[in-house]
């Protein structure tokens, strides 16, 4: 877009520059010319601009990206580690369990032992 204004007022320039030229005045040819640099001026200013902002827009972008990025990794790090603690719970329950029946049948074979002594 910017490229096609800047071609439109270069030819713009040259279009004034002939017509100042046919006149023979070369102050209007100087005049011409002169307008003809303020305007492409102008268009490349304004181009850079458009390019400075648009560079700006592409940072904060990349910088909302880069903090999703962020904030994904952190959460896919704490449900690993959600993860990993629930199996850990998992197995300590299973242990506990396991343990508590061991004991359980410990106790009740002492004490069907301690019957069968008693008897």
């Amino acid at each position: 877009m910017a490229e096609l204004e800047t071609a439109q007022a270069e030819a713009d320039a040259k279009i004034a520059e002939a017509k100042a030229k046919d006149s023979g005045n070369q102050a209007e040819i100087d005049i011409a010319r002169s307008n003809a640099k303020d305007k492409t001026d102008l268009v490349r200013i304004a181009e850079a601009k458009y390019k400075y902002r648009s560079d700006i827009v592409m940072a904060i972008e990349k910088s909302k990206a880069d903090a999703i990025k962020t904030m994904e990794d952190r959460k896919a790090k704490v449900g690993v580690a959600r993860q990993e603690r629930k199996a850990n719970e998992s197995k300590d329950a299973a242990t506990i369990i396991t343990t508590a029946t061991v004991e359980n049948t410990k106790v009740v074979e002492t004490k069907e032992a301690g019957k069968t002594a008693r008897s």
